[in-house]
């Protein structure tokens, strides 16, 4: 029997429209872009009044396996239909197993598009490309969710993957491996958002690079590498430079040598290692590489100066090579170190001044191995523990000292060196202690705890866990941060809601607007713009322990006694008294 179905005019409609809404909202849930290699599926998200369209999992470069294992990114692939890039592709290969399936088929990136109303929909936006860090051995795009910046600023974020450890930068020194790799990757995944993102309404003439710590450090190699001329137009480096000690292997063959050893590749010939160690099984040479990667400060799977994408010594080649035209947001925090008070890291383990000695030998010495013991006094004497011996003052000490040393020193040279090649550079100091922090009390801003104030939900966090003073002070740096991708200027194009003005950094001596930065923390007001960011301590950092470095003097690996190498105290009030002498006759020169 067949039953036929009446309707009234106006219950016709209403279904008519009910059905187009439904198909509308479906289509919305899964927006379909279109690629050069393919077609691709996202899923739309909402949250906190905001929406995003997501895009997972998209393959940037082909999968770097087999044959093209040690070798720079290929093309992405082309698929036929349409991707479903609602999930996440694989983290890379390395020994943390918390980010997700790892595999050396990792080259994918996320694309975070917000959803704008009315006219704003027409108009393209701004990109911001974020790299990850984790001193280019671990960590993955996926901690990174880019919705808040994206919907709060409204830009299209992109997170990536690239190949980390020994994958990524196993280098011989020579044509055989000249590592690398991992930048490459970057590169190739920078290329295929400048190729791919005006089809997700970007605008490829607006793309901005940002990281933090080992992606600061990757951004500013980027930044200048011949490489990527033309590819981008603004950069964010965060806690970390081209210059920050322990981002570059200046001796690569010597780790891979003791890899081969380890492995048994039975040779030292550089192509007969590399093909030794492309034919070995992904989760063994990982493993075994994770052997050789050092301790905290000792670092071997870097980048490395190549001649070709790092032509030479970063602060060398920035003083003096062609550089794109492109603008520059860059700082630290202002206790960098506090991190290694923390259960666990290594000033935890300072009981007395002999362990204080030891940690601190073991950080200067990668950096300075002929005269470590020099360098470590001369530092003892800048800092006011010459002859400390209360261990919770001389933790304090180490944090401090190490944060200065291996992340503002350089921070402050880099904006010094961008700004004096009159490129536009603006400078910050990040100080809030967040309210969730558990380090010590007089800890403020640690390593990397600025992140999440741009990416609220970072590593499981709780964006709710933030106070109503910390909810704005993420509203404001996400603003800053997203008008500089738009503009090239943090207080453009809206700064109305704002809280104060970011004047440019000027490297001018003398004047009263010398070198000024903004500081970050809750409850900012014009008060909080300064000059010169502690001046002594750059100093010393940049110009007065590489110059103690440069001096004959015997020195002695990490643990082993040094009194042979310890200056005696005239010595040391000496080099002192010359070294002030040096500074006072530099300042009064400019």
């Amino acid at each position: 029997m067949t039953v036929l179905l009446t309707m009234t005019p106006t219950a016709s409609l209403s279904a008519v429209f009910a059905g187009l809404l439904l198909c509308v909202t479906a289509q919305d849930a899964y927006p379909t872009r279109t690629t050069r290699s393919g077609s691709v599926s996202g899923a739309t998200v909402a949250f906190g009044g905001s929406t995003v369209e997501e895009y997972l999992g998209i393959p940037y470069a082909a999968p770097p396996v087999g044959p093209l294992r040690f070798q720079p990114p290929r093309p992405a692939l082309s698929w036929e239909g349409v991707r479903n890039a609602s999930t996440f592709g694989n983290s890379c290969m390395q020994t943390r197993t918390n980010y997700g399936p790892l595999s050396e088929d990792c080259l994918f990136l996320n694309i975070y598009v917000p959803v704008l109303n009315g006219s704003d929909q027409t108009q393209s936006m701004a990109v911001m490309v974020y790299i990850h860090g984790g001193r280019f051995n671990f960590d993955t795009a996926l901690s990174f969710n880019g919705k808040w910046l994206a919907s709060r600023g409204d830009v299209i974020v992109v997170t990536l993957n690239y190949r980390l450890n020994v994958f990524g930068f196993l280098s011989t020194g020579d044509r055989n491996s000249p590592g690398n790799f991992g930048l490459m990757d970057q590169r190739a995944a920078i290329v295929w958002v400048k190729d791919n993102i005006r089809n997700f309404g970007g605008d490829p003439g607006r793309i901005t690079i940002f990281g933090e710590s080992a992606g600061g450090m990757a951004v500013s190699m980027q930044l200048i590498s011949p490489k990527t001329a033309g590819l981008f137009q603004r950069a964010i480096c965060q806690s970390g430079v081209a210059m920050t000690p322990g981002a570059i292997n200046f001796d690569p063959l010597e780790a891979t040598k003791k890899l081969c050893a380890y492995l048994g590749c039975g040779t030292e010939d550089p192509a007969g290692m590399v093909a030794a160690l492309r034919d070995m099984d992904a989760d063994e040479l990982t493993q075994a590489a994770a052997l050789f990667t050092g301790n905290f400060t000792r670092r071997v799977w870097l980048p490395v100066i190549d001649g070709d994408f790092l032509p030479e010594e970063p602060a060398r080649y920035l003083q003096s090579a062609s550089l794109d035209s492109r603008q520059l947001l860059i700082g630290c925090n202002n206790d960098e170190g506090g991190g290694q008070l923390g259960q666990g890291a290594p000033a935890s383990y300072i009981t007395d001044r002999q362990s204080f000695q030891f940690y601190l030998n073991s950080s200067l010495f990668p950096t300075y191995p002929k005269n470590t013991q020099m360098v470590m006094k001369a530092a003892m004497y800048e800092y006011g523990v010459w002859e400390e011996t209360d261990p919770e003052v001389l933790r304090r000490a180490f944090a401090q000292m190490y944060g200065d040393f291996e992340y503002l020193a350089n921070t402050v040279q880099k904006a010094n060196l961008y700004s004096q090649r009159n490129q536009q550079t603006y400078m910050y100091l990040f100080t809030h202690r967040p309210s969730f922090s558990t380090l010590p009390g007089y800890v403020e801003a640690s390593h990397g705890q600025e992140l999440y104030f741009l990416f609220p939900d970072l590593r499981g966090n709780d964006p709710e866990s933030l106070s109503a003073e910390e909810e704005e002070l993420s509203r404001v740096m996400i603003k800053y941060w997203t008008n500089f991708a738009k503009t090239g200027n943090p207080v453009l194009p809206s700064s109305s809601d704002l809280p104060t003005d970011w004047p440019l950094y000027v490297p001018r001596f003398g004047q009263p607007t010398t070198k000024q930065y903004l500081t970050l923390n809750t409850n900012i007001t014009a008060e909080d713009v300064s000059s010169n960011l502690r001046p002594k301590k750059i100093y010393f950092w940049t110009e007065v322990a590489p110059a103690l470095e440069s001096i004959l003097q015997p020195t002695c690996e990490p643990g082993i006694s040094a009194s042979s190498a310890v200056l005696p105290r005239d010595a040391m009030w000496r080099f002192s008294a010359i070294a002030l002498a040096l500074c006072l006759s530099r300042l009064s020169s400019h």
